[in-house]
């Protein structure tokens, strides 16, 4: 079996300098944080420093909501309750 250029698991030369010139996931004007993810970041974490899109912030936070005091991530997405919110 002969294996070709395009069976490589090595990123081509032009490949590599493209990936040298994005910005790294989790800044801002990057990609989104999430190592799965390759969306645009577009918001902000005070707790982790980095920057998420909007669906994978959204799904953080909404899990942080159902928690007995949350703790607001991402503010666009926060449901406090009533006891931490006082």
């Amino acid at each position: 079996m002969d294996i070709t250029p395009e069976d490589s698991i090595f990123p081509s030369a032009q490949e590599s300098q493209l990936y040298s010139l994005r910005k790294p996931k989790g800044s801002e004007d990057g990609e989104c944080n999430r190592t799965v993810c390759k969306q645009p970041a577009a918001l902000y974490s005070n707790s982790t420093l980095k920057w998420y899109c909007e669906s994978c912030a959204f799904d953080i936070q909404e899990f942080e909501n159902t928690m007995p005091e949350p703790f607001k991530i991402f503010e666009k997405f926060y449901v406090g309750n009533n006891m931490s919110d006082k």
